[in-house]
């Protein structure tokens, strides 16, 4: 008789550096299959429980201030809305290079926050 499955970790089992491996990871959809975010029993189900709850975190982990929304809007371009390089996101946000990689930090950082202090 096959072992009992082991049962899903909850977010917060999860580490801030999987979130960012998860945002990293958007465009492929076996790493994020693997990602311990993921829920659901099909690699596309698991995939998409991802980058669902991190789509919902960039939703919800800013306020509406002019700074948190040039965090998510760095974080989008940077991971979510990924288009190109990160040199090509940075001149479009109007920002300096060490600028638009220490907000992409931050705001990654945010999200990991968000996520983890809202299991889902």
């Amino acid at each position: 008789e096959a072992p009992p499955p082991a049962p899903e970790p909850t977010m917060l089992d999860v580490a801030a550096d999987d979130v960012l491996d998860a945002l990293r990871a958007l465009d492929q959809p076996l790493e994020l299959a693997s990602s311990p975010l993921a829920r659901g029993t099909t690699p596309d189900e698991r995939a998409a429980s991802v980058r669902a709850a991190l789509e919902d975190a960039v939703e919800h982990a800013f306020g509406e201030g002019p700074d948190e929304q040039l965090l998510r809007d760095v974080l989008r371009r940077g991971y979510l809305d990924h288009q190109g390089s990160h040199e090509a996101a940075w001149w479009e946000l109007h920002l300096s290079r060490a600028t638009y990689f220490r907000k992409l930090r931050s705001a990654s950082a945010r999200v990991a926050e968000w996520l983890l202090s809202h299991p889902r």
